[in-house]
């Protein structure tokens, strides 16, 4: 293969050695403001984090301003070493440990392992491969002007399937990136390459200037033709590992947000707990355009945020949810205690599901009551009866924030890495403003299944579509055969297969794993609901699926 590619050349040139660099990262009309410092942004000089684009009319109607990671560690004697950044400002500030966000195609490693598999060698390099920021990548230095990686543990640089197994990124030995994903590790030879990759590098210091965490994030997406719920979805992965000790400390985690659907004057925010997400939706079904704000006029979309993983040490070990909080604008009129926070205790007293007071959240209202405490606000769909939604409590909309909090981990020691899966959907049916949220919950579900099955698109519970310039691999070869019956099953399945089964799961229609189990030719799964699942199997590091029908 002696053609040069050069689909990323103008990425390439856009790479300079400044203290830190972003870039715009869009997804169909989808678009994100992504920085060497992960979602860190100043709103003031950035813009929103943010936007969908609108071809009508050519502008960018805001969906986030900002949105960020937070963590916190509390000892016993009640010190708090808080990292909670918001608009450019907080408590303790990122810093980039590469200054530059690190940008691949899947089109750009589609190219490279052909190249290397026409001749087992590389004859036309690609910058985007050959500059990967993987362990030991002896080239890097050549294709960033000098700059050199960083040091810190293997894990924590970009991940990279590694063809001949040494441990070190080599393009020139075919090593080539892809995303990296914990809960497949057990499918040996998976490939998951997605349409765009934008990793980076960053750490978190505290106020006496240790460093507390190193964080690698990555930003990404899959295109699909169809018009399918990966269209205007991104992915977010961080991958943190805590490096100070702080004796007898409680880790807290939240993911916070300031969304604005067009114009945020008549916004409204919603909780689904069960699937770990927060969304906002117009209050009424015009989202009006004023001197100030674009709005997206009749029938508002909705827009929301879905945890995908907590921030667990394995899939069989997850960190539950634990609150949903809103606050509110101090633009608007709203108690003193639902206000933004300012100072360390304040944004703490939210992480852990309390008002700016250390008041509880409660049913009722704006959730700053005297009624029944809750964990969760505005939880469902705001066109369900008696279900507390701000919709239904007639509140006074406008600009909120959001905070997805997690149960505290009391055993995240030094030198531990936890994984945190994140994405942004967006849903638009043409629908009134309380319809959209149904089908923004629609999508979601999907977008789970689709994460919980390895980013397999003919998992069961995902519409088909076809990636574009994705590749999702079990290995290069030939599927095996996988034969069962009866199915439809009434409890008592039979598994016949050509090669041996190592582990064998079966999902529900939201990729849970709903049995799992060592090899057995014969498995009994009449203790399941009646409906469709996905059998899963894992033969000779390859990932093999059928669809199941329980009756």
């Amino acid at each position: 293969m002696k053609t040069r590619l050069t689909c990323l050349l103008l990425f390439s040139m856009v790479f300079t050695l400044t203290a830190q660099q972003s870039v715009m990262v869009q997804n169909g009309q989808l678009r994100a403001r992504f920085s060497s410092r992960g979602l860190a942004n100043d709103i003031i000089n950035d813009g929103p984090l943010l936007t969908y684009f609108d071809e009508s009319d050519q502008s960018d109607k805001p969906l986030v301003l900002a949105a960020n990671l937070w963590l916190a560690s509390q000892g016993t004697e009640g010190n708090l070493s808080l990292h909670a950044r918001t608009y450019g400002n907080g408590p303790v500030a990122p810093s980039s440990l590469l200054p530059k966000v690190f940008q691949v195609s899947g089109q750009a490693i589609a190219g490279h392992r052909a190249d290397y598999e026409d001749n087992g060698q590389i004859d036309a390099p690609q910058d985007a491969i050959y500059g990967w920021p993987a362990f030991g990548n002896p080239f890097f230095s050549d294709y960033h002007d000098g700059l050199t990686l960083p040091d810190v543990p293997a894990a924590m640089l970009a991940p990279f399937r590694d063809a001949d197994e040494n441990g070190i990124y080599n393009p020139d030995a075919g090593d080539f990136p892809v995303l990296s994903e914990e809960s497949c590790e057990d499918f040996e030879g998976l490939n998951i390459i997605p349409t765009q990759m934008n990793w980076c590098l960053y750490e978190l210091e505290n106020s006496d200037s240790e460093t507390t965490y190193q964080v690698q994030a990555n930003l990404f997406y899959f295109q699909c033709e169809e018009n399918n719920a990966l269209n205007n979805t991104l992915f977010l992965k961080h991958k943190v590992l805590k490096t100070m000790d702080m004796p007898d400390a409680t880790s807290y985690w939240s993911f916070w947000a300031d969304m604005d659907l067009g114009n945020p004057n008549d916004d409204y925010l919603g909780s689904f707990p069960e699937q770990e997400a927060v969304f906002i939706y117009n209050a009424d079904n015009e989202d009006e355009t004023d001197d100030l704000f674009t709005g997206f006029g009749q029938n508002p979309p909705a827009f929301g945020v879905n945890i995908l993983a907590g921030p667990g040490q394995a899939p069989a070990l997850p960190v539950p949810i634990s609150s949903f909080m809103p606050y509110f604008n101090s633009n608007g009129n709203y108690p003193p205690a639902t206000l933004d926070p300012a100072t360390p205790q304040e944004y703490f007293n939210f992480m852990t599901g309390r008002w700016r007071d250390g008041q509880p959240l409660t049913e009722g209202g704006l959730g700053y009551t005297s009624q029944q405490v809750v964990e969760f606000a505005f939880p469902g769909l705001p066109a369900s009866e008696n279900t507390w939604t701000e919709y239904s409590a007639e509140n006074t909309p406008g600009d909120r924030r959001a905070l997805l909090n997690y149960a505290p981990i009391n055993n995240y020691l030094p030198g531990d890495i936890r994984t945190f899966h994140t994405s942004f959907v967006y849903s638009d049916n043409q629908a009134d403003h309380l319809t959209q949220v149904e089908g923004l919950q629609i999508r979601m579900d999907s977008i789970q299944g689709f994460f919980l099955n390895c980013y397999d698109p003919n998992g069961i519970g995902f519409q088909p579509c076809n990636l574009i310039l994705t590749e999702v691999e079990a290995s290069l070869s030939q599927p095996k055969k996988l034969t069962i019956y009866p199915n439809p099953t009434k409890g008592p399945l039979t598994i016949e297969t050509e090669v041996p089964i190592e582990r064998i799961y079966v999902l529900d229609l939201q990729g849970k794993v709903v049995f799992e189990d060592h090899y057995q030719q014969q498995i009994d799964l009449s203790h399941l609901p009646k409906g469709m699942y996905l059998l899963r199997v894992k033969a000779e590091g390859q990932l093999i699926h059928k669809k199941l029908l329980r009756q």
